[in-house]
């Protein structure tokens, strides 16, 4: 299982995106470094019910991003 501060932010992410915010603004609010892919299949899988808990799991590990 993920760290307890990446789940944290995971989860900030995936509410930030639910209201309605775009994925770059819900990233920067929940201080992830993601893909836009990335983010909505972790928004795809926390609206599915028997998939829910996945992206806390998933050990894959996302390109490395350039804050400016």
């Amino acid at each position: 299982m993920k760290a307890h501060a990446q789940r944290t932010a995971r989860l900030q992410l995936i509410a930030s995106m639910l209201e309605g915010q775009p994925w770059q603004q819900a990233m920067a609010n929940a201080d992830l470094c993601i893909g836009r892919s990335t983010a909505y299949r972790l928004v795809q899988l926390a609206r599915d019910p028997e998939r829910s808990e996945q992206p806390f799991l998933d050990d894959r590990h996302a390109p490395v991003c350039q804050r400016s």
